[in-house]
Formats: C-alpha cells, sequence, structure tokens
C-alpha cells in the first residue's frame, strides 16, 4: 500500500488571471446603452406629458419638474453606462474563458473549458440595427457560474462561438 502524499502549493507559482489583458466590448455598446436610457426616459416624459393634456388634475409644473428629473436621469444613465461599459472585459486562454465586469464591486469569472455545455450568439432588435451581438457560455455548474459577454461584434462572437466548440468538440473526442 503506498503512502498517501499531499504536498502544499506555492500560492507564488500559481497563474495569476489579474494580468491578462481583458479585451472590451465595442463602443457602439456604450451607445446602445445610452440609447436605452434615453428611450426610457423619453416613453416617461411622453406618458406623464399625455396626463397632464389629459386633465386628470396633474398641473403643468409637475410635467416641467418630471421632465427635468428624466434629463437628470439620461446624464445618469450616461454615467453608468460609461462606467458598465468600461468595467467589462474578456480574454480566451488555452484552457479557459475570463469575464470580468462590475465598477463597483468587480466580478471576475473564470470557466474552464471542459465545464462548458453549451455556446450561443444572440442579438436583440436594438443589437441588429446597431451590429452588436452577446455571447453567451452555459456551464455544468448552473445559471451562477454562466456568463453573457456583450457588446461584440456579430462577427468576433460567432468565431468566439466556434472557436469553444472545436475545443469543446476536441476535448470530446479525446476522452
Amino acid at each position: 500500500m503506498k503512502d498517501f502524499v499531499n504536498n502544499s502549493i506555492d500560492l507564488d507559482d500559481l497563474p495569476d488571471f489579474e494580468s491578462v489583458y481583458l479585451k472590451g466590448s465595442v463602443k457602439t455598446y456604450f451607445k446602445k446603452m445610452v440609447l436605452q436610457w434615453a428611450i426610457f426616459c423619453l416613453v416617461y416624459s411622453l406618458i406623464l406629458l399625455a396626463l397632464v393634456n389629459l386633465n386628470w388634475g396633474i398641473p403643468i409644473w409637475v410635467f416641467k419638474i418630471s421632465s427635468l428629473f428624466a434629463f437628470f436621469l439620461v446624464l445618469l444613465g450616461v454615467f453608468l453606462s460609461f462606467k458598465r461599459y468600461r468595467s467589462i472585459g474578456y480574454a480566451l486562454r488555452q484552457k479557459d474563458v475570463i469575464f470580468q465586469r462590475g465598477w463597483l464591486m468587480k466580478k471576475t469569472t473564470v470557466i474552464p473549458f471542459n465545464r462548458i455545455q453549451h455556446v450561443a450568439s444572440k442579438q436583440s432588435f436594438l443589437d441588429k440595427k446597431l451590429g452588436l451581438a452577446v455571447l453567451r457560455i452555459y456551464t455544468a455548474g448552473g445559471s451562477g457560474s454562466d456568463i453573457s459577454i456583450v457588446g461584440l461584434l456579430p462577427e468576433e462572437a460567432l468565431k468566439i462561438k466556434e472557436f469553444i466548440i472545436q475545443l469543446i468538440d476536441a476535448e470530446e473526442r479525446t476522452e
């Protein structure tokens, strides 16, 4: 019977994922986020204007203050969109995908390719109009470990998707 060996690992020898260059979203994604905020605020203002014009007892000063509030919401939306846009990054390595997001609380997810179950590329109506795509990576760990890489060009999303699928297929053939 062999003796059980469980040597400790020097933490300095572990790979440092934080030093990896992360590629960010394209600038059009920032424009999409700002556009979404602006549409929301425009709809908000139009609904309020309709309520004022329907003589439901809402004075015009309420509309003016609410419109000013909507304007500040747009400014807040631009600020938050910029911060979110700058905080998103991803990288592909030999054995895994790294995805990072969050500017107040940074969250980094590292997914080994052998844990990936499915990869999908999708586009919303607005994504199609702006030439954007989202790459969804589903893992064996459940929805908490799934990631959505946003702000990709459709060709880039398709290229990454095919790359990951080829790696998964190659690994399944070697097992």
